[in-house]
């Protein structure tokens, strides 16, 4: 999160998966950052979720993947998942950037 912040954006953190689908139901976010291995219910299922959320009640929120056990097919999965991007911890701070930037263009910081 600290990154972001220098970076201009807000954050909030979701403990897990079930958290993340909630905040997403309760709150707008720009975009989300999804750890792929999370206890409880992991990023791809709760990326799934989000996106028949959305099916039913509105925008389509940019989700990048981050994983630190970078494995053959994992961004594959990621995607089919629903999430937009794919980015291996630890990440370079300005890929990341890159990437926020490149799927929030047009959008202000919040």
């Amino acid at each position: 999160s600290m990154f972001l912040e220098q970076f201009g954006y807000s954050c909030k953190v979701a403990s897990n998966g079930i958290e993340a689908v909630e905040k997403v139901k309760n709150e707008r976010f720009a975009a989300i950052l999804m750890d792929v291995q999370m206890h409880g219910m992991n990023g791809l299922e709760a990326t799934r979720l989000i996106r028949e959320y959305e099916r039913q009640s509105g925008p389509h929120i940019p989700i990048i993947g981050m994983t630190a056990h970078v494995m053959p097919g994992d961004r594959d999965r990621c995607l089919k998942a629903g999430m937009d991007d794919y980015i291996s911890k630890p990440f370079n701070p300005d890929e990341l950037q890159s990437k926020l930037h490149d799927l929030l263009e047009g959008c202000i910081p919040v």
